[in-house]
């Protein structure tokens, strides 16, 4: 079983070839699939429409890992207090095929990728959609701070 401990996101196919997956959600944006097992969780997304917000929120009790296989796009991260309040700057990092990035709890992330990109995400706790771990954050970023 692959846990935060021993998890090697480059091993992408080797890991993902016995996870079966499941459809979780479409909209025109994109396509989200998913593998939830009893400790964690797999999601995968295929992004049909690119250069809209995903996500924009923060979690308090797991790690996410992302994988980018293919397309690129921008990232928003900034820490957030316990109340979800930014702590800092927000960061814009770019990300491409091969980026591996980890967010930690309490860092709100906000995805703006291209048409046609894709990527894996592992989660450190299943998907629950009763578990209220999902907390709204809008992340804005001034270019003049580059």
């Amino acid at each position: 079983m692959v846990t935060l401990e021993n998890f090697d996101i480059r091993d992408i196919n080797k890991i993902l070839h016995g996870i079966t997956f499941e459809f979780a959600h479409v909209d025109d944006r994109r396509l989200l699939e998913e593998c939830n097992r009893e400790s964690d969780s797999w999601q995968r997304f295929n992004i049909f429409k690119g250069e809209v917000v995903l996500a924009d929120h923060y979690h308090e009790g797991k790690n996410e890992t992302f994988y980018f296989v293919e397309g690129s796009g921008i990232i928003l991260l900034a820490h957030v207090d316990k109340n979800g309040v930014v702590i800092g700057d927000v960061e814009r990092v770019f990300v491409q095929p091969g980026t591996i990035m980890t967010i930690p709890p309490y860092m709100a992330h906000q995805f703006v990728m291209e048409e046609g990109a894709y990527f894996v995400c592992y989660s450190t706790a299943p998907f629950d959609p009763n578990n209220k771990d999902l907390h709204p954050c809008k992340l804005t970023f001034d270019a003049g701070e580059e």
